[in-house]
């Protein structure tokens, strides 16, 4: 009868313990931090010219570190977006050391496969992120502040 259940006493096929949960953030991060950035940015951003027909003048004292603030968070955020690209990097790299050992078994080696193929795609992401972070940053300083309302 234990037969049937010897499956469930294998070893996991990941030689190591933090593959997933640094795959899922090198792959959830750029997402999350874009959707949060994009949100904190044009919300902060966007509040001295609001309404379009009548901007604010003058923004309250306490607003008038907001470029600053701004600047601050993302770089916050950029700093989330080389984390999650070292984690992608890292996960690729043993995922193609780990298919390509002569010892591998064949489930090892597809494991490894989609890994490697998930890895590749948090470092896409996370590229992109750093990429869209930094010419948010750089559009925050270049326009006047309500130069597109």
């Amino acid at each position: 009868m234990s037969a049937p259940f010897s499956a469930w006493r294998r070893p996991p096929a990941s030689p190591k313990k933090g593959w997933a949960l640094a795959l899922t953030v090198a792959i959830a991060a750029p997402g999350l931090v874009w959707a949060f950035a994009l949100y904190f940015n044009y919300g902060l951003a966007s509040h001295a010219c609001y309404p379009a027909t009548a901007p604010r003048p003058n923004l309250p004292p306490a607003w008038r570190e907001l470029p600053t603030v701004l600047t601050v968070f993302n770089v916050v955020c950029l700093a989330i977006g080389l984390c999650a690209l070292a984690f992608a990097t890292f996960d690729r790299r043993r995922a193609t050391h780990a298919s390509s050992a002569p010892t591998s078994s064949g489930e090892r080696r597809q494991l490894a496969s989609v890994t490697s193929s998930l890895a590749t795609a948090g470092i896409v992401l996370a590229l992109i992120l750093c990429f869209a972070l930094f010419v948010n940053g750089l559009s925050l300083w270049l326009i006047s502040r309500c130069a597109l309302a």
